[in-house]
């Protein structure tokens, strides 16, 4: 357990003023970074944090996690959510610290709390056997997860991917599809697993073909998706579908180095959307979530955490199904 120590006892004992620790520790102003290594230097020999005059002061901070292997800036999804979380978080007077976050190494996260850094975090994803959330939990930092994860005593903000999962199904089946394959990444990520759940639901309970052998699990590398699809040409599939978009993008170039015409010899659809989606050539029919809302959603849950309110455990953003030409049949008119 770390002691706690006045302000004007660590300034004493740096010699240096009350606001230079203030602003160091807040992570407001423009403080070097030697004076900063130094305050942190010193707190952790102490092994104290610095109580505030109120014991509730905070520094108008929040940081957003992203996971490692996600490159934001070449992420729709994740670009979308850190726009709505900014442009949230701007209007009531937060800033934001980005934090990307390597499977278990939870340095960073534990820097910016020992240091006092931050108010609260929003969580971008969350996977099986992740000790993030029990750290956070159990040191009562206030955060947001977007996505979902069967324990109330997180607050969540997603969409309804069972249902989103259950309705491009149920819209595959009515299309005349009948022997389908489902590819899956990550089977750890529970947005893919809400995602197959209702998806595979639909398809053993109604589907008229329940071939088990076009079910794929982590289709994560070059080998694995070799075989996914040596598999779906065998098995004549007459439709494949991918968990999410980066998935979608591999599988419609592999299909084509077989020579798989699409839509005319198979469909293909995603349970994610993206620009990468809308632009491929023929436009693939994909589940839209807008990352936008999530993150805007998740800023204002968090911020009103931040402020005393009770919020809700579960909030969702919309989606929504969109039609384009890879999932069109033959006989059907092109909208």
């Amino acid at each position: 357990m770390k002691k706690e120590i006045s302000l004007a006892e660590a300034a004493q004992e740096l010699q240096l003023s009350k606001t230079t620790i203030s602003r160091a520790l807040s992570g407001k102003g423009r403080i070097g970074k030697e004076t900063q290594d130094r305050i942190a230097r010193f707190l952790e020999e102490q092994n104290a944090v610095v109580k505030t005059r109120s014991g509730m002061e905070k520094s108008k901070n929040i940081a957003i996690l992203f996971p490692s292997h996600a490159i934001v800036a070449e992420t729709p999804f994740f670009q979308n959510c850190l726009d709505g979380v900014y442009a949230y978080c701007s209007q009531k007077g937060y800033d934001l610290f980005y934090v990307s976050e390597k499977n278990d190494d939870l340095s960073k996260l534990k820097q910016l709390l020992d240091r006092k850094k931050v108010d609260g975090f929003i969580l971008t994803h969350y996977q099986l056997g992740n000790n993030l959330i029990q750290y956070l939990q159990m040191k009562k930092v206030p955060f947001v997860l977007i996505g979902s994860i069967d324990d109330d005593s997180v607050i969540q903000v997603d969409s309804d991917h069972k249902a989103a999962g259950i309705e491009l199904a149920s819209m595959l089946l009515r299309n005349g599809e009948k022997n389908i394959a489902l590819l899956s990444a990550d089977s750890n990520n529970m947005v893919n697993r809400y995602r197959c759940e209702g998806f595979l639901g639909v398809i053993c309970q109604k589907g008229s073909s329940n071939n088990q052998e076009l079910f794929f699990q982590n289709v994560d590398g070059p080998m694995e998706l070799d075989r996914a699809v040596l598999k779906i040409v065998d098995n004549k599939a007459d439709c494949a579908v991918c968990t999410d978009d980066a998935l979608c993008k591999k599988l419609v170039r592999k299909l084509q180095e077989y020579g798989c015409r699409i839509p005319e010899e198979i469909r293909v659809a995603s349970m994610h959307d993206s620009i990468h989606m809308e632009m491929n050539n023929p436009p693939i029919t994909a589940i839209r979530v807008d990352g936008h809302q999530l993150g805007s959603i998740a800023a204002k849950v968090l911020i009103g955490m931040l402020e005393g309110k009770k919020m809700p455990i579960k909030s969702c953003a919309n989606y929504e199904i969109r039609l384009r030409q890879s999932t069109k049949r033959k006989k059907e008119k092109l909208i």
